[in-house]
């Protein structure tokens, strides 16, 4: 009887615990929930657009008159964008030891599998554990790392979209957006750059008052030494020289592979309107949307092809169409392959995509960010 009374007291102790985290997941749940939603009405609303008013007669002609000839380039151009990539990655690193190309090149095009069947963008956090479980790269360092190579990207396509202004009659409605969102790359950027130097010769000046902290302090200032230490090839001018010039060697490729698609179904606009496209479609993919960009990569691809070269929009649905279908198959295949080739590394993939765990993946691991919230309280 005594020893069931001092059971009490503790199963009591632990109930409220139990509670509050049932209920702190439910809004977070909820918040998921309400997101998917949002995306998947954008998506539907984009498709609903785009069929509106569309002679379905004149796109099965242009999926049947086209040369698909070219979509063997247009794969082999991409296939060698996304090995650059890895490449590029490499250097963002900056790891310690030797990291393999294949590995970085597999957990990429992993990354981009899980895009296209799952929403959020998982595909990110996913490929950040598993170059991790892989190479031992850690996941800050991963992170980072990941965060300077979408900044860089979306940078890219500022300049690219910038350049096109000259050789095309842009549209109205396209000017603001641009230069607005220009503006605010190009601060982020100056951002990441100031970030890299803050630990530049280990004067870490701002070390001190971050340990002083209580309680968190020295977690802190451990993992901001991290975040900072991973910024170090931006304060590097030879490596970020061969970064630029392998950012702009990528799109190159990029553009090629959209334009061998345009190709093989006779539209007029010659690499001016690849570049507009693929401009368009990469910048469209920060809009929430269905996994693999369901509906809004349509919907930046036709547009452009339509108000700027007037091209019809049955064909610019068609190519919008292939176009998308071959991103999406050539990016899936070589994510299941890697998988395939490397049995049991798909657990890790469905453990990173688990929500407890993908705060891991981000600067401040869950551990800081629950005792800085707890300070807080």
């Amino acid at each position: 009887m005594r020893l069931e009374m001092r059971s009490l007291p503790v199963m009591d102790e632990a109930a409220p615990p139990a509670r509050d985290a049932a209920a702190s997941a439910r809004p977070a749940s909820l918040r998921r929930a309400a997101w998917l939603l949002l995306a998947l009405a954008i998506s539907a609303v984009a498709i609903v657009r785009l069929l509106d008013g569309i002679n379905f007669g004149d796109t099965q002609s242009a999926f049947r008159d086209a040369d698909y000839v070219w979509l063997v380039p247009a794969v082999l151009f991409l296939v060698v964008d996304l090995q650059l990539r890895a490449v590029r990655w490499r250097l963002l690193l900056d790891a310690d030891h030797h990291v393999s190309h294949n590995n970085l090149f597999g957990a990429s095009n992993v990354g981009y599998l899980v895009n296209n069947v799952l929403p959020f963008r998982a595909g990110e956090i996913a490929r950040v554990f598993l170059i991790d479980e892989l190479e031992k790269t850690g996941k800050i360092r991963a992170a980072a790392s990941a965060v300077v190579e979408r900044v860089l990207d979306v940078l890219a396509m500022m300049v690219l979209l910038i350049a096109l202004f000259p050789f095309i009659d842009e549209p109205g409605w396209a000017t603001g957006p641009a230069l607005i969102l220009g503006v605010c790359v190009i601060i982020g950027f100056i951002v990441l750059l100031a970030l890299s130097h803050m630990n530049d010769a280990g004067r870490s000046f701002w070390s001190a008052p971050v340990r002083r902290v209580p309680r968190v302090g020295a977690m802190l200032a451990d993992v901001a030494d991290t975040v900072l230490r991973a910024l170090a090839p931006l304060r590097r001018s030879a490596t970020l020289a061969i970064v630029a010039a392998l950012t702009a060697v990528i799109w190159g490729f990029a553009a090629m592979s959209f334009y061998m698609v345009l190709t093989a179904f006779h539209l007029d606009g010659g690499i001016t309107a690849a570049a507009l496209v693929l401009t368009a479609t990469t910048l469209i993919m920060v809009v929430p949307s269905a996994p693999g960009y369901v509906g809004v990569f349509h919907a930046a691809a036709v547009p452009a092809l339509v108000d700027v070269f007037g091209i019809p929009r049955e064909q610019a649905l068609t190519y919008a169409v292939a176009q998308h279908g071959v991103i999406y198959i050539v990016t899936t295949a070589l994510g299941a392959g890697f998988l395939l080739s490397h049995p049991g590394l798909w657990r890790q993939v469905i453990r990173s995509l688990r929500p407890e765990q993908r705060s891991a993946a981000s600067p401040v691991p869950a551990p800081v960010a629950s005792a800085v919230r707890s300070a807080h309280e």
